[in-house]
């Protein structure tokens, strides 16, 4: 037979696992990866929109012949 399990909100977890992370793991963390992910798309934002405005525009004149 398999290991003890607990059913948690998100489905079952080995009761060893869960009680490691639990006195180990800080989710913190994660807040952590959430406030560095929106630096990164905010800073890549601007970027991103300047680069694809000039693809528009260079297909737009191409396309349609315009200058």
């Amino acid at each position: 037979m398999g290991e003890d399990t607990i059913q948690t909100p998100y489905g079952e977890l080995r009761a060893t696992a869960l009680n490691e992370m639990q006195s180990s793991f800080d989710t913190r963390h994660l807040l952590g990866v959430v406030d560095a992910l929106d630096r990164f798309c905010a800073q890549w934002k601007g970027e991103w929109r300047a680069a694809l405005l000039g693809v528009h525009s260079m297909a737009h004149t191409v396309i349609n012949g315009c200058r």
